[in-house]
């Protein structure tokens, strides 16, 4: 990996991980989006001959081979859980889909999870990754991560229930 990039992503994590000492404080919209939208940033950057930042905002980049990627960056450190967080409410008083269940409604390819400390990244195919959340739903509990003015909803999925399911992202792109 280009160590331009090694070294962007290291200043990203390092502004970034003062934030974490806020955790049972009400999450940020926008300062969420700002950080999902520097991992984005970085996703790019690794793939520039490969990925463009789509024009249409329902998902967050398209190949050059015409498939459509969404992707969720979490910013609580990677080493702290062996979960990934499935959102599927985005926003409980409209009672909006969120993760990758609006990702499937909006056509999305392919859902990306990527741990912004580690720069872990799962790749999803956006429908088995659906698929496989509505299996395992009736053994999980129901989270609920809080805003200011919503909340949002989800389940913590161990790891090894969706590994299976996890494709190299190169081998897509």
């Amino acid at each position: 990996m280009n160590e331009h990039i090694v070294k962007q992503y290291n200043e990203w994590a390092k502004e970034l991980h003062g934030e974490f000492a806020n955790l049972n404080t009400f999450n940020n919209w926008e300062s969420d989006l700002k950080r999902g939208l520097k991992g984005e940033e970085f996703i790019l950057n690794c793939y520039p001959n490969k990925l463009t930042k789509s024009k249409d905002l329902r998902w967050d980049f398209d190949t050059y081979n015409g498939l459509k990627i969404e992707t969720k960056c979490d910013f609580y450190p990677s080493q702290a859980t062996n979960n990934l967080f499935i959102e599927t409410i985005s926003n409980n008083t409209k009672n909006s889909k969120g993760g990758p269940f609006i990702s499937l409604e909006n056509g999305v390819d392919y859902y990306l999870y990527m741990f912004n400390d580690s720069k872990e990244i799962y790749c999803f195919k956006t429908e088995e990754l659906v698929n496989r959340v509505l299996e395992l739903m009736p053994n999980l509990h129901l989270r609920t991560v809080r805003n200011k003015y919503y909340d949002t909803k989800g389940y913590t999925i161990p790891k090894d229930k969706l590994i299976d399911l996890n494709i190299d992202l190169e081998e897509i792109l």
